[in-house]
């Protein structure tokens, strides 16, 4: 374990100097799914899909391997405060989506090379909820994974106000994740962002 806390301060050392995105985030050092993990993949998910009130996209592809998808987020040049990029921004990311106690979670890690709009080299966990027309992808809540991390029931590194990295291993992950799968604390419904599927031409 001492490994992992080691290896989340570097990350976080040597990239928060990088241009962070607004408001505070909980990233992870280790991944959901492991090797020997099930992957899901859903042709549901991939296409485009659009946030008229903050002027933000999202974009889903698939990768030769079928059950990771390429992941692309752009903003409009006059997006609003509730997208999570500057205004005309684009970045990208590797996806899988996992299912743990009856949800869907997304795990995403940055992929541009510089990372130009990444916080932390590092993964971060989304509650994903979608159908044909709509998309929903809730965010962890900082103050309540950093609770969680000061009473020690959950293993993390703190940098600053606004970064918190945690360093449980995958298997403690996905048991906290399968124990809080439908929590309205762990998973902040205030920091959410709500899509709409944009077809072709839109």
């Amino acid at each position: 374990m001492a490994h992992g806390f080691r290896r989340a301060a570097v990350l976080v050392f040597v990239l928060a100097a990088v241009v962070s995105l607004s408001g505070c985030w909980v990233f992870s050092v280790y991944p959901l799914a492991g090797p020997n993990d099930d992957l899901l993949f859903d042709k549901l998910l991939t296409g485009n899909w659009w946030s008229a009130q903050n002027k933000c996209s999202v974009s889903f592809t698939r990768l030769s391997d079928e059950r990771v998808y390429h992941v692309v987020y752009m903003t409009a040049k006059d997006a609003g405060e509730g997208c999570w990029l500057g205004q005309g921004e684009t970045t990208s990311f590797e996806g899988k989506v996992v299912e743990l106690g009856g949800s869907r979670f997304l795990d995403i890690v940055p992929t541009d090379v510089p990372l130009r709009n990444h916080m932390v080299l590092a993964h971060s966990f989304y509650r994903l909820k979608f159908d044909v027309n709509s998309l929903t992808l809730t965010p962890m809540n900082y103050q309540v994974m950093e609770g969680l991390m000061q009473e020690d029931k959950l293993h993390g590194v703190q940098r600053g106000d606004n970064i918190m990295a945690l360093t449980a291993n995958t298997k403690e992950l996905r048991e906290f994740i399968r124990q809080n799968a439908t929590s309205q604390e762990v998973w902040n419904d205030g920091g959410k962002l709500e899509f709409q599927r944009r077809y072709d031409g839109q």
